[in-house]
């Protein structure tokens, strides 16, 4: 047995035999894939232009949103989603973009584009991924409302993306992710550490340098490349703001581990420093009926 495979085991108390290649990659790699990937889509620097344009109305981001059917019915999904609560619902474009404000749709149409582009790359994404994104999506928007942030759809799509790092790790280098998977599944423990001593990186800076190469919104940024810091590591950087949603993120994502909604055979939620957390003034610890709330949330919005 290789010395860094038996310390390995030793360090993140794995008890079974493990074989696996050892070989790490660096962050340069994963830059150097991620600037083979093709730009979003014009439609999405588009959106953003008539978002910067300050006589643009809701019709004019209506007409671009009308040309890609996936993406219209996802918006009108979440425009009539309880959170939004239209009156009388909304199935005109116009009215969804109005009650939904630009930037979240500006949000939607990068997570739709994302996930595609990534789609392409060959690799069979892990199941685990999407259904993780899913979970901290929904319990994202369930803090937002809890805590009164404006808009908590905008929470919605943050906890869709904030796994941007480990969904490019899985489809860019598959081996890499296999390698991570395998160590969990014979009782490694979920971390950002095991992710660095099995892959070479981990998915915060890989969501920092997809994000940078996609020119995501800095709170987009933020959320992927500091929901496990939200205050150590870019919350100062990216301001107020987007620390805050990092922060909502950071502990939907610890709350989505905490009621099994993982994907993941064994893992624990990476740990949260209280001080992150006080602002949002919510229970770091589930008790059993919150537990309850965030289970039942979570299994009602299995879908984007």
């Amino acid at each position: 047995m290789k010395r860094a495979e038996r310390l390995m085991r030793l360090k993140f108390g794995i008890e079974e035999p493990i074989i696996i290649d050892m070989e790490k990659l660096s962050i340069d790699e994963f830059v150097d894939s991620i600037e083979q990937l093709p730009s979003l889509p014009e439609s999405c620097y588009k959106i953003e232009k008539i978002i910067e344009d300050p006589n643009a109305g809701p019709s004019d981001l209506a007409a671009i949103i009308e040309t890609d059917a996936g993406l219209a019915s996802r918006i009108f999904k979440l425009a009539n989603s309880p959170y939004v609560a239209i009156p009388g619902g909304v199935d005109d474009l116009s009215r969804a973009v109005s009650f939904l404000g630009f930037s979240t749709i500006h949000q939607i149409v990068i997570c739709v584009q994302s996930y595609e582009l990534l789609g392409k790359c060959g690799a069979s994404i892990p199941a685990w991924i999407n259904k993780h994104a899913l979970a901290v999506a929904a319990v994202s928007e369930l803090i937002a409302a809890r805590i009164d942030l404006p808009f908590p759809p905008k929470a919605y799509t943050a906890g869709l993306l904030h796994d941007m790092g480990r969904l490019a790790i899985a489809a860019l280098f598959p081996e890499a992710m296999s390698r991570y998977c395998e160590v969990i599944e014979q009782g490694g423990t979920h971390s950002l550490e095991l992710e660095l001593e099995t892959m070479g990186v981990d998915h915060l800076s890989v969501g920092y340098e997809l994000a940078d190469y996609w020119n995501y919104p800095p709170m987009l940024e933020a959320v992927i490349s500091g929901h496990h810091t939200p205050l150590q590591t870019y919350g100062e950087q990216f301001g107020r703001g987007p620390e805050k949603l990092a922060k909502v993120v950071s502990l939907a994502d610890n709350w989505a581990w905490q009621a099994g909604a993982t994907g993941l055979p064994t893992g624990n939620p990476v740990p949260l420093d209280k001080q992150d957390l006080i602002s949002i003034q919510l229970p770091l610890e589930m008790d059993p009926e919150l537990k309850e709330e965030v289970t039942t949330e979570i299994s009602s919005r299995n879908s984007l």
